[in-house]
């Protein structure tokens, strides 16, 4: 996963990236979903509280279809424990030599409703990634920060041992400064436009809203999912650099 800073994000497989063009070329699912952006509109991933992450390799054109010709990549989150209440919380802090502190936030709890048949699971993190470029121009430092909020509410209702219903509401909201990248050897950033004392800024929420049905046969499983995803991306004052010109 290639990044510039949470607005910006190519998802890479097997040399085959999602840079350019009108759609994918590897794919991103969160449970049964797909999520595959392009032109380096691929979301950022969140990978707490999963069960596992599965990557297929590609061509996978004929399960998958298109937008997966590098592979996929699975994100499975941990189903609602129908037996048990659980919860953890835990937080963290990093340093960036020249720049800001990091700090980062993460929960998770599970209730069951209704013992060995309905529970719901809410997973949430808050990061403050702090940056480490400056902008000399607009007198500020530090301009590539970052905060992001997420939170993941999936219920699981499963009446039988033969039949279960998902259902998983994920909001992400994203906010951040100038990209991680850019900058000079003395970590300055010039802006790439006439008005090189605006700061570029950018906003990036998603939402994504599934439900999915299983059944288990004797010899088979049916499973049918439903997914709705929305994605919004706003940027303001991001300056184009233009090619050198040999005289």
């Amino acid at each position: 996963l290639d990044g510039g800073g949470g607005n910006f994000r190519s998802l890479f497989m097997r040399g085959l990236g999602n840079v350019q063009g009108s759609s994918a070329l590897v794919g991103l699912y969160i449970d049964e979903v797909g999520v595959s952006g392009f032109n380096g509109n691929d979301i950022p991933p969140n990978f707490y509280d999963l069960e596992r992450a599965e990557v297929l390799r590609g061509p996978q054109g004929t399960v998958y279809g298109q937008g997966s010709m590098g592979g996929n990549v699975k994100l499975l989150t941990n189903d609602p424990k129908l037996d048990s209440i659980v919860g953890h919380f835990d937080t963290s802090v990093t340093s960036t030599k020249g720049g800001d502190l990091s700090k980062e936030l993460r929960g998770v709890i599970n209730i069951p409703l209704i013992e060995d048949e309905l529970a719901v699971r809410v997973a949430s993190t808050y990061e403050d990634n702090g940056g480490w470029i400056d902008q000399p121009t607009a007198f500020k430092d530090n301009i590539n920060d970052e905060q992001v909020s997420y939170v993941r509410i999936k219920t699981l209702w499963q009446p039988s041992e033969v039949f279960q219903l998902k259902s998983a509401v994920t909001i992400n909201r994203g906010e951040s400064n100038a990209s991680n990248v850019g900058e000079d050897e003395d970590g300055n950033f010039m802006q790439a436009s006439f008005v090189q004392n605006t700061t570029p800024s950018a906003d990036y929420d998603y939402e994504l809203y599934s439900l999915e049905l299983s059944y288990d046969f004797e010899l088979a499983q049916l499973i049918s999912s439903t997914g709705y995803f929305e994605i919004s991306k706003d940027q303001s004052n991001y300056g184009r650099r233009l090619p050198l010109v040999a005289p």
